[in-house]
């Protein structure tokens, strides 16, 4: 479903991924962790190109990313649901509104897209929300709405970019049970970049941890947090005691 390889990609010079090679298979959950600054949320954006990288291959089912023209390259993000740290609602706008924008972007009708808005929020437990703007919706309830407005397309690949760092600590567990609910419902292929070990342990297929743009650990959660091969793998596997 998704391989990516060779990923290459610096800031200012300065190498933020460097050579990072990865492979999903459909359906399946990969968990992509690692110190803050390892370059996480820039692979993970380089998927669909909010990123664009320097070198390397990116192939989403049969669509290799990096030889789209922009025009295809919106075509090919259809397929692709994003759920953002900051949530990136439009505060004018209702649960509902922000929920229908990206079917009504590309030209669903609205009655249409309201009705699988409000199917998308009644999935992520908001049915009796959908009238709130977003100043009247705590953290959570907000990136709700953000999860529903990435489900809404039925995208074959979701992509979670730290989803509850923007959190407050008592609402994190709240949309981490929501995301295991997705993941045990399956068909969705999914890359999540989290800090959340014990999270990672039960949902993931596999785990990739990156240290400063390079992946120093692969494999199954069992693998990477409990028989690491690393320094690195091994601090990470302690936060599960």
């Amino acid at each position: 479903m998704l391989r990516v390889e060779n990923l290459h990609k610096k800031f200012g010079g300065k190498a933020v991924l460097n050579g990072v090679s990865f492979a999903v298979g459909q359906g399946e959950t990969l968990v992509i962790t690692g110190p803050s600054g390892s370059g996480k949320s820039t692979a993970l954006r380089c998927i669909n190109r909010l990123v664009e990288p320097d070198s390397g291959t990116i192939q989403v089912g049969d669509l290799s990313m990096c030889e789209l023209d922009e025009d295809e390259l919106v075509l090919a993000r259809r397929r692709i649901g994003f759920v953002f740290q900051r949530f990136n609602l439009i505060r004018r706008l209702t649960a509902l509104e922000n929920t229908a924008l990206p079917l009504i972007a590309r030209g669903v009708g609205k009655h249409e897209a309201l009705a699988k808005a409000a199917e998308a929020l009644d999935r992520v437990g908001l049915s009796n929300h959908m009238g709130k703007h977003p100043s009247e919706m705590s953290g959570g309830q907000q990136q709700r709405v953000g999860i529903a407005r990435a489900l809404v397309g039925d995208p074959d690949l979701m992509l979670w970019d730290e989803p509850t760092a923007s959190l407050d600590p008592i609402l994190v567990g709240d949309i981490l049970d929501l995301m295991r609910q997705l993941v045990r419902e399956g068909g969705k292929t999914m890359v999540m970049v989290t800090h959340e070990v014990r999270f990672a342990l039960e949902v993931a297929d596999q785990v990739l941890l990156l240290d400063s743009g390079r992946v120093v650990e692969q494999g199954s959660p069992q693998k990477v947090f409990t028989d690491p091969d690393t320094a690195l793998g091994k601090l990470y596997g302690r936060l599960l005691h």
